[in-house]
């Protein structure tokens, strides 16, 4: 398991995107089977959505803020089941 902070609204010198792509390369090196990742925006769920085809990737349907958690599964040898 992966946990990550990503911190989708601050300013940085890349775009919010380009950083959640490189954190992917860096966490998947380790072949985690859950990640969890907080403060996710929209264009960067996207980018998770894009790079983990194969996972299953939640977030609540409706959030009060601009960003928001991800938990993403990809458990061998079959389907983690759901949890809150």
């Amino acid at each position: 398991m992966v946990t990550v902070n990503v911190d989708g609204i601050g300013a940085y010198p890349v775009s919010s995107v380009q950083r959640m792509a490189a954190t992917l390369d860096e966490v998947l090196l380790s072949r985690p089977h859950i990640l969890s990742m907080q403060e996710v925006t929209l264009p960067m769920y996207a980018e998770i959505q894009r790079r983990l085809v194969n996972w299953r990737v939640h977030k609540k349907q409706e959030q009060a803020e601009d960003y928001f958690n991800v938990t993403a599964t990809n458990w061998p040898g079959g389907k983690a089941g759901r949890s809150s």
